[in-house]
């Protein structure tokens, strides 16, 4: 069942100047907050600094997820870049989904611009609506 993603505009921000530093391999991290919502963003290194796939540093991810618990969020996506591509699901991030509870956030260049969508890769890809919402107050 698709949905929403409510992402910050300062994220989005921060999704998109992260894809831009690294041009030439996929980005990747986790977007942690509550429900369909996300609050914070944590940057995992790619261990494969490969511009066509991403595998994040496995002591890097696991540190990641401990602060989301520690924080007392929750994942809520994945993200990851394709800097040589459109922002879309290719067939390897669907067979790789290690975590199909969790949305995923692909950002991509479409005429020279970063973009991102949102996706759940769970079963059939399915789009989410990206929703991009002020930031907190002080955030």
């Amino acid at each position: 069942m698709p949905g929403v993603l409510r992402l910050p505009a300062r994220l989005l921000t921060d999704l998109r100047a992260h894809a831009a530093a690294r041009p030439d391999e996929e980005v990747c991290g986790l977007l942690a907050g509550h429900g369909d919502t996300v609050d914070a963003r944590l940057p995992v290194e790619n261990a494969l600094h490969s511009p066509q796939a991403y595998d994040m540093e496995p002591a890097a991810l696991i540190d990641a997820m401990r602060r989301i618990r520690e924080s007392g969020r929750e994942l809520v996506a994945i993200y990851h870049s394709h800097p040589h591509g459109e922002p879309r699901p290719s067939p390897t991030d669907v067979a790789e989904n290690r975590y199909p509870e969790a949305a995923h956030v692909i950002i991509g260049r479409k005429g020279g611009e970063w973009r991102a969508r949102a996706f759940r890769l769970e079963g059939e890809v399915a789009e989410l609506d990206l929703e991009v919402v002020p930031d907190a107050a002080g955030g």
